[in-house]
């Protein structure tokens, strides 16, 4: 019997796997060690080619892979039963394939060979372009390899890997995820998420998530990032959509907000920022959201001399530059630094030109990847 544990474990690699494709491999291992099947797999099939062009991720032999791409996958007599079968929907090879066809070369050259052929294959996106499916394999044996246990537990994952699939064709290239900056994300003290053009969650970095844990004022799920209470909600989704859709009529933009905590403690401040994908989904340019939470009980890392060194702003500026990083208003920063409200704007303008950007949103993107870069000061 697969455990909660197992079962959540398994969940979290798969959206894991999204994020970096290397751990497909891994993960379908996993995914064997649970079913108790001999190998697991992905496969793109193409239906303007009429055949399956290659298994994006499996735990087979190399070679054997490349077997299957570049003649077994023509002779495959699953293949035009998986391409009619909708997304979702449990197939076994026991049910669909005669004893004949079990005798063929396509099973006794590919399949014995490889211990699979009594499989269980569930369609997780379907096109006009192609169909992507999940398969678990098993040697064939007088007892039925797809039990009562394998068939839920397929069709449990099913969802959460077509999730996965989806998440990964739309990060696309996105340089969040590459060069191991994701990694440094992750260790930041502050919740990064970023939101599909759908709305949906592509990524959540550790904060995010123990924020989301927390169950103080936010929830975070596959979804989307939820406000507990109903008006900061409208008004997150309202930014959200703001910020990864382009409507035609007004640029994308960024804003933020300040989510109450049930804590009673100081309410997040939320800095929605637009994000431009760098490669070409569904017809279109992706645009996509990034959403940063700032807990105000996590000291900054950067001081105002970093910004001094770095931009040549002056003390004042710098402690302006700072204040707006954690999402204050420019009468409160006036009070704090008993200055007058002018005084606060025309060192802002200052810092926007130093900085070479122009709004506060974009002057708060770029002190968050500067920060980040401090995640280890000594």
């Amino acid at each position: 019997m697969t455990t909660l544990e197992q079962f959540s474990s398994l969940v979290a690699n798969i959206y894991d796997a999204a994020l970096d494709p290397a751990q497909w491999d891994q993960t379908l291992r996993q995914v064997c060690s649970v079913t108790g099947g001999n190998n697991s797999a992905l496969v793109l099939y193409d239906r303007e080619k009429r055949r399956r062009p290659h298994i994006i991720a499996a735990n087979f032999d190399p070679l054997q892979k490349r077997r299957y791409d570049e003649y077994f996958s023509r002779i495959d007599p699953l293949a035009p039963i998986l391409e009619r079968s909708p997304p979702g929907v449990v197939v076994t090879a026991r049910s669909v394939t005669q004893e004949r066809q079990r005798c063929g070369e396509f099973y006794n050259d590919w399949a014995r060979p490889n211990e699979t052929g009594d499989t269980v294959f569930v369609n997780l996106t379907a096109g006009d372009e192609g169909v992507c499916t999940f398969m678990v394999g098993h040697v064939w044996g007088p007892e039925p390899f797809p039990t009562p246990k394998v068939l839920r537990l397929a069709h449990l994952l099913a969802p959460h890997l077509e999730r996965a699939l989806r998440a990964q064709s739309e990060l696309g290239d996105l340089s969040l995820v590459h060069a191991g900056v994701l990694d440094l994300i992750d260790q930041w003290r502050h919740g990064c998420v970023l939101i599909s053009s759908t709305g949906a969650v592509l990524y959540a970095n550790r904060a995010a998530n123990q924020v989301a844990e927390s169950q103080d004022g936010l929830s975070l799920r596959a979804c989307g990032l939820k406000a507990e209470i109903p008006r900061e909600d409208a008004a997150l989704q309202r930014l959200i959509h703001q910020a990864r859709t382009d409507s035609g009529r007004a640029p994308r933009s960024g804003s933020r907000l300040a989510i109450s905590r049930n804590s009673a403690r100081q309410p997040y401040t939320i800095q929605v920022l637009p994000v431009r994908m760098n490669r070409v989904y569904a017809g279109s340019e992706a645009a996509a959201a990034l959403v940063l939470i700032i807990d105000h009980g996590c000291e900054s890392q950067l001081e105002p001399d970093d910004l001094r060194n770095i931009f040549d702003l002056t003390q004042a500026e710098a402690r302006v530059a700072l204040l707006v990083l954690k999402g204050h208003g420019l009468q409160f920063v006036a009070d704090k630094l008993c200055v007058g409200l002018s005084t606060v704007r025309v060192h802002l303008q200052r810092v926007f030109e130093k900085t070479q950007t122009h709004r506060q949103a974009e002057l708060a993107k770029l002190l968050v990847e500067l920060e980040a870069t401090f995640t280890f000061r000594a």
